[in-house]
């Protein structure tokens, strides 16, 4: 697990590999990320999804606490892929 970007609200990457079987038989390996945010006192990570429909929803749920970054996500003004983005925004009007 790697600490992305530290602050109010933090992220963090963790790296895995997926295995597959293929159509013609053969195994592949394929490197994949899952993201996931904490912030204030909360004790538990909060994964943001891999769907961007689920990612807006739940996402601008958990910004709540900050408007203006919970409305870019739910507005679409931020996709799951600006994830970095969002983080800094949150957690410059976070800090006023």
């Amino acid at each position: 697990m790697e600490l992305v970007i530290d602050g109010p609200l933090k992220l963090y990457r963790f790296h895995f590999v997926t295995e597959q079987w293929n159509a013609n038989g053969s195994f592949s390996y394929r490197k994949a990320s899952r993201f996931y945010l904490l912030k204030g006192t909360d004790t538990n990570l909060f994964d943001i999804g891999d769907k961007e429909k689920d990612f807006k929803e739940l996402v601008s749920k958990y910004l709540s606490d900050v408007k203006e970054a919970s409305d870019k996500v739910s507005n679409g003004a931020y996709k799951r892929r600006q994830i970095e983005n969002i983080v800094r925004e949150y957690n410059r009007l976070k800090a006023g």
